[in-house]
């Protein structure tokens, strides 16, 4: 594995005393990360079980997280509190109070569970990937995760042999079988490879050779390939289109305001002429079949009437109002939000994504190429995650990933701490520094010999 480099506490002080202390309870939160990152591509099998509660081992470190990562955040050791903070806040309790409203004592152990899962991933990145080092980091460290799955995942896709026991095995595609990996099912697999291009590709420019970059680009197609699913592909599709589109118009100021201005030309010019909305369209053309495209259709069609019966507190885990005929299954994260929890949740968890998004893309004070260059791959990544969204449900270890890489893009919406700025100043002339101290040696040298 790659030497990974993390950096310590942008806040910590000079005094000798709590020094030590805090780089402790630094190396046991950056410790607790690596753990989480590890857990999430553990199969289900190896979860414990508590009585009917399942104890995965992404699930133990982030009980273990829980009260470090609060406190550490509560003290104002992640750089005080942002928007995005208070909305994802508002989005877990929104979510929980919902379950009770619909389920009453009931509600216990899924709302516990879906506290656990949305707000401690968020917060664990917040307060623990705090600088363009630590997102290196989790991008180098991801990419080797990614790049272990492809065997398992090539095996299952081309013997036909799936190592574990899923409740349903998919028919083949193209001759392959659907990949699962130590997923749920293939999109999770899927989505939890794709989802990480965008981060391994940008965050890892300069600081690896190209040719070492593209094999680990190349490594998340090849994992995101085995699931044959297609809101992973999809996700995969988004991101390269938004990177070429960058390297193609670098030298152009506006680029994303010209591509925002043709995305919403094309959204204008599909609701004019097509007898179907854009949604639906999109749909359509992004699935691997018809019939998969019709259903989803029918599933948003339904699915948005359930929440508009049931706008403010949603459904909770309760079936949805549906023909007999159709699945119980909605492969829409976006749509399965505001069904069980309200309205209000899904719109608090947008508006924090998009707030966050606005800030890092106009923060003007990143310190280095390299950061701004972790921004490209963040916003990529969440982009490909926003699209995917609307025919993929994310749940378990890629929801989780999911509100990790939302909190990870925190530290982009300040400026560089001015330790940070100290030393990125100090780098820049560290090469003209050792000339001078070379030149005056060899002066000294000479002066002697002529001596």
């Amino acid at each position: 594995m790659a030497s990974v480099a993390i950096t310590a506490p942008a806040n910590a002080g000079p005094r000798v005393k709590s020094g030590g202390n805090r780089a402790a309870l630094n190396w046991i939160g950056l410790s607790l990360v690596w753990l989480f990152v590890i857990g999430l591509v553990l199969p289900v099998e190896s979860s414990v079980m508590v009585g009917d509660l399942r104890l995965s081992p992404y699930r133990m470190v982030l009980i273990l997280a829980a009260l470090p990562v609060l406190y550490r955040f509560l003290t104002g050791q992640a750089h005080g509190m942002i928007w995005p903070d208070a909305l994802m806040l508002a989005h877990t309790l929104w979510a929980v109070a919902a379950l009770f409203v619909t389920h009453g004592d009931l509600a216990v152990e899924p709302a516990g569970i879906y506290a656990l899962e949305a707000a401690i991933p968020y917060f664990l990145a917040r307060t623990y990937i705090r600088s363009a080092a630590d997102f290196e980091a989790f991008a180098r460290v991801m990419a080797v995760l990614i790049a272990l799955l492809i065997p398992w995942a090539a095996y299952e896709s081309i013997t036909h042999d799936i190592l574990r026991n899923p409740p349903v095995v998919y028919p083949p595609r193209w001759g392959l079988m659907r990949a699962y990996g130590p997923f749920e099912h293939p999109i999770l697999y899927g989505t939890f490879c794709a989802a990480m291009f965008g981060i391994i590709f940008f965050a890892l420019k300069d600081r690896v050779s190209a040719s070492s970059r593209i094999m680990r680009g190349g490594a998340v197609l090849a994992a995101t390939f085995f699931s044959l699913s297609a809101g992973p592909l999809t996700a995969l599709v988004a991101q390269i289109g938004l990177a070429g589109w960058n390297w193609v118009l670098k030298n152009v100021r506006y680029r994303w305001l010209i591509l925002a201005g043709m995305f919403a030309g094309a959204w204008g010019i599909v609701s004019l002429l097509s007898t179907r909305t854009p949604i639906h369209v999109f749909i359509w053309y992004f699935t691997f079949d018809r019939g998969t495209s019709y259903m989803r259709i029918l599933i948003w069609e339904y699915g948005s009437a359930n929440v508009a019966a049931h706008p403010v507190f949603g459904l909770g885990m309760g079936d949805w109002a549906r023909p007999e005929w159709m699945p119980p299954s909605v492969d829409n994260f976006w749509l399965v939000t505001a069904m069980r929890y309200g309205v209000p949740a899904v719109a608090f968890l947008l508006l924090a994504m998009l707030w966050m998004c606005f800030q890092v893309g106009r923060n003007k004070k990143l310190e280095d190429q390299h950061a701004r260059n972790c921004r490209l791959g963040w916003m990529f990544s969440l982009i490909g995650l926003i699209v995917a969204g609307s025919t993929v449900h994310y749940w378990n270890a890629t929801f989780c990933l999911f509100m990790f890489l939302l909190g990870a893009g925190a530290w982009m919406t300040r400026p560089a701490p001015a330790t940070t700025r100290q030393a990125a100043a100090m780098t820049q002339h560290l090469p003209a520094y050792h000339k001078l101290m070379r030149d005056r040696t060899k002066t000294a040298t000479a002066g002697a010999a002529a001596e």
